[in-house]
């Protein structure tokens, strides 16, 4: 258990974790029926922090926000495949002009295209 006391930056909230392998912390503070979780990056390199200013003033966000939508995004297709590869040349290419179906090819032997000069 920790101790709230021991804690040299405010008696009300735990010390952060020491160990080297902590990476990102996350906290969830409980008020009344709901609760939003904090996220601590440590060790951003300087380039990575610089990108992120850019991006968010470019669509004019605070970085905060601009972080909020990376990870919005990032997980929003999380856990569904990936499309095969049929359906995604099937969709670049849809609706560019092709209005017949193309015959399968399978178990025809192949030969040698006929140039003519």
């Amino acid at each position: 258990m920790l101790d709230y006391k021991t804690c040299p930056r405010s008696p009300r909230y735990p010390p952060l974790p020491t160990p080297a392998s902590f990476a990102i912390v996350i906290a969830l503070f409980f008020e009344e029926e709901s609760y939003m979780a904090q996220v601590l990056v440590r060790n951003l390199e300087d380039e990575v922090k610089t990108r992120l200013q850019q991006r968010a003033r470019q669509h004019g966000h605070s970085m905060e926000e601009e972080i909020r939508d990376i990870l919005r995004q990032a997980l929003a297709d999380d856990g569904l495949p990936p499309p095969r590869l049929g359906s995604r040349i099937a969709a670049r290419f849809a609706g560019k002009g092709l209005d017949v179906d193309l015959p399968e090819l399978r178990g025809q032997v192949p030969r040698p295209a006929e140039l003519k000069p």
